[in-house]
């Protein structure tokens, strides 16, 4: 058992914090059912408390159901069911860039729906860095977290031989995934139809009449994968030739900088090569596009025409309206909160759910129709 010494400034008696330590390394996956706890000695000895405190901590858990003991044998675990593990009220949530793009707008969707559920939430914001992902992670689980929506950082390169994978895998609580997925992990999901997403962009744009269509996605995250999947099939589909100086794949931890402005100056040095239409994996970056144009001397949508992805509130109140696909952000993250809370509540007779989203294009005024001259 993972070394936690008993407080004897805790306002908590000795024997419900070593209930407290022995509940929260069940959650933490270190017990499986059927597994032998450590005999009231090594207790004793792991936690200098006295054989009264043990044998007190470990009767109220036999009396939960979580544990039971066989005569001569020793302590056991009982496995997890919904009236044996207390519950602390406590939603995990960790996201990437929790300041970034959608996210806020999930965010405050997640809390609305806890805060109505009588549950809080605890956030955490990963900076795109897979050690700080699992770093939040174990410190959510120390605070004894009922449930955890997250998005995995990196989500790419998530496979079953990544940390997170494994610590994931060992958890016992309910946890869903919201936006991206770790193959392999068959819990709950909420996820947007990205390839479909990137497939409409596209399509929009040749039916307006554009050829050279630019696709600046990420390439790090299995949503921006997915786009490039659905950008690329629709010019085979309408028979537009793929060219790579149009594409700019970019990392998820360099969207902090402003890659939409630095990669529309790019594709603008293309001179007579360069895109009539280009594509962004959100708004920000479409947006962020907006001055490297202008800096150009040229006007949206009259010289080159823009596509966003989201929908987030600005997109329609700038000086040119964005076209974009629309993103549930905010119900996305109620129905994430609500999916992931009955399944905390129905712990027994929990039912997998996922959902899979398809986005619709918003059509605006960043977008020039090539066809009308």
């Amino acid at each position: 058992m993972k070394k936690k010494r008993i407080n004897d400034q805790d306002i908590n008696p000795k024997y419900q914090q070593l209930i407290n330590i022995i509940m929260n390394l069940i959650k933490q996956g270190h017990f499986k059912k059927g597994d032998k706890l450590p005999s009231e000695t090594e207790l004793i000895n792991e936690y200098s408390v006295s054989r009264n405190t043990v044998r007190l901590a470990l009767d109220k858990l036999v009396s939960t159901g979580l544990l039971y003991k066989k005569q001569g044998q020793g302590t056991f675990f009982a496995g997890i069911k919904s009236n044996n593990l207390s519950r602390s009220s406590l939603i995990g949530v960790i996201l990437p860039c929790v300041t970034h793009s959608i996210f806020p707008y999930v965010v405050r969707g997640i809390e609305n729906v806890a805060h109505d559920r009588h549950y809080s939430v605890i956030i955490g914001d990963t900076n795109v860095d897979n050690t700080k992902e699992l770093q939040i992670l174990e410190r959510m689980i120390a605070r004894n977290i009922d449930g955890l929506v997250i998005e995995p950082t990196n989500s790419a390169y998530a496979t079953m031989e990544s940390e997170i994978y494994k610590r994931l895998k060992k958890l016992t609580i309910p946890y869903m995934f919201v936006e991206s997925t770790i193959a392999d992990l068959e819990v709950s999901s909420l996820i947007i139809d990205d390839e479909l997403g990137g497939f409409l962009a596209t399509e929009y744009a040749i039916k307006k009449g554009h050829r050279r269509i630019a696709h600046v996605y990420k390439s790090d995250n299995i949503c921006g994968i997915r786009r490039d999947q659905g950008y690329c099939k629709a010019l085979k589909q309408y028979g537009i030739p793929y060219d790579e100086k149009l594409v700019k794949p970019y990392l998820e931890k360099d969207e902090v900088d402003i890659v939409g402005n630095k990669f529309t100056k790019e594709l603008l040095a293309l001179n007579t090569q360069r895109p009539t239409a280009i594509i962004f994996f959100n708004d920000e970056g479409a947006l962020q596009s907006y001055t490297a144009i202008k800096e150009a001397g040229l006007k949206i949508p009259d010289d080159i025409s823009v596509i966003g992805f989201d929908n987030i509130n600005v997109s329609s109140t700038t000086e040119v309206p964005l076209t974009t696909l629309e993103h549930p952000k905010y119900n996305l993250g109620k129905w994430a909160a609500d999916i992931l809370i009955d399944e905390i509540e129905n712990f027994d007779n929990r039912v997998k759910t996922n959902l899979v989203i398809k986005p619709t294009l918003i059509e605006r005024k960043s977008v020039r129709d090539l066809n009308l001259g």
